[in-house]
């Protein structure tokens, strides 16, 4: 449940902002299973990653900021071979203006993002 609304004053600033990045993540997944693509489009708070690596060689998985691979890499996370893995959850998040999308190479299995949406807030900052 999204906060109630920004504190006095705080409507569009890094403060709401702040607040925001304390609500919970929610798990996001690549639509075409481990493949590279898009996991959500627009403002979101990455906050983490897990990921189950079924193959028998190591892998990468990057989360950009973007619609593409060639937006701006935001978080890293090799896999070793036949294990698993996750990111420490991040504080407050990494802000992604664009959308989370991520480049899977070398992995097999499945992979979750967690993520918060800043579309459920609508009183956050604009890009700048």
């Amino acid at each position: 449940m999204p906060p109630p609304g920004p504190p006095a004053g705080a409507k569009g600033n890094w403060d709401w902002l702040l607040a925001v990045a304390q609500a919970p993540a929610r798990p996001y997944s690549p639509p075409a299973g481990l493949a590279s693509g898009v996991v959500a489009g627009g403002r979101y708070l990455f906050k983490g990653i897990t990921a189950n690596n079924t193959a028998t060689a190591a892998g990468l998985i990057t989360v950009v900021d973007g619609a593409d691979s060639g937006g701006v890499p935001v978080f890293y996370l090799p896999v070793g071979a036949s294990t698993a893995a996750s990111s420490p959850f991040l504080g407050d998040g990494i802000l992604c203006e664009i959308g989370l999308f991520i480049v899977v190479t070398g992995l097999a299995g499945k992979v979750t993002v967690w993520a918060a949406s800043l579309h459920d807030y609508p009183f956050t900052p604009p890009g700048e």
